[in-house]
């Protein structure tokens, strides 16, 4: 007579679940590490184009925006405009 042997469901046993969440969170803090550390990040250089009655100086003192900040620094507004990347602030400075 053979002994009966437990049955195997195809669910995820509890350590493999934790290994895919610990993965998850290395990679999503990998990618804000880097977005945070690389140079490809920060502002090297400010270009104004198409504008005849404002100086390119006037209009970049006005946005607030300064060579080797990080980009991310000048994203405002409410939830929906940060998941886009808007610049909010920037531009109702620029409008006013």
């Amino acid at each position: 007579m053979s002994k009966a042997q437990p049955k195997k469901d195809n669910t995820r046993s509890r350590s493999d679940r934790g290994i895919l969440l610990f993965s998850l969170i290395l990679i999503v803090g990998l990618i804000i590490g880097l977005v945070a550390i690389l140079p490809q990040f920060y502002i090297a250089r400010i270009e104004v184009k198409g504008e005849r009655r404002l100086s390119e100086e006037t209009i970049i003192r006005s946005s607030g925006i300064e060579q080797g900040k990080h980009i991310l620094l000048y994203v405002s507004g409410d939830f929906t405009d940060v998941l886009r990347l808007h610049y909010g602030d920037v531009e109702e400075r620029l409008l006013a």
